[in-house]
């Protein structure tokens, strides 16, 4: 029988589907950064995400009409199951908050500002354990950013993007949305952990806008 992971030998490193990662918000972009990692074979995915799904989440975030109503994180559930029954999906109906485990990997895909402040403070101050590489993913409309924090100095870096939710108000990332930008990000955002998994090359700071067809990264 054909191993389902046979087409990503040598691109995936095996290592990563032992590895613990969370999700921070189950929107367009935390939705498929989930699915992503259910798909190239990672088991062990916590999600924070308060929020329901509503219609218009259907052609902005990738749900099911069949999801309205249901929390996203059960409806997210049901969509990692299908990939794989084995996986070790924890959903938390909540805003993230501080708990006691070590992860991999953190994927910030939240729309608030001060939220990724605190919890990228959070995991790159904490003194037990190792630090996460915290990848940051922003989108508006065409428009996205992706940021990865693997140590302090490109924390201290990292903290030169932050601004208070009052001055992000006009820019909201969640005022307009197109999916086919966040399956873009989602997979390039995975593509981020993968490329620091196997200890390649990838930037700390990439950014594009679809609509001018212009990408840049530092």
């Amino acid at each position: 029988m054909v191993d389902k992971f046979s087409r990503q030998v040598g691109i995936v490193p095996s290592k990563v589907m032992k590895m613990n990662f969370l999700v921070c918000g189950a929107g367009a972009i935390g939705r498929n950064v989930a699915l992503n990692l259910a798909h190239i074979g990672c088991k062990k995915i916590t999600v924070y995400d308060f929020d329901t799904v509503e219609i218009h989440n259907v052609c902005s975030q990738g749900y099911l009409i069949e999801d309205v109503g249901d929390l996203k994180v059960k409806a997210l559930n049901n969509h990692l199951l299908k990939i794989n029954p084995d996986i070790n999906f924890m959903p938390y109906s909540t805003k993230w908050r501080p708990d006691f485990e070590f992860y991999d990997y953190v994927f910030l895909c939240v729309d608030c500002m001060e939220a990724r402040a605190h919890i990228s403070k959070y995991y790159m101050s904490r003194k037990v354990g190792k630090q996460p590489v915290i990848i940051d993913t922003r989108m508006k409309g065409e428009e996205f950013r992706i940021l990865c924090i693997n140590d302090l100095k490109t924390y201290k870096e990292y903290t030169n993007s932050l601004f208070s939710n009052a001055e992000a108000a006009d820019g909201n990332c969640t005022s307009q949305s197109t999916y086919y930008c966040s399956n873009i990000v989602a997979g390039l955002a995975v593509q981020r952990m993968v490329a620091h998994s196997r200890n390649g090359n990838y930037p700390s700071d990439s950014f594009g806008n679809l609509f001018a067809f212009c990408f840049g990264s530092n």
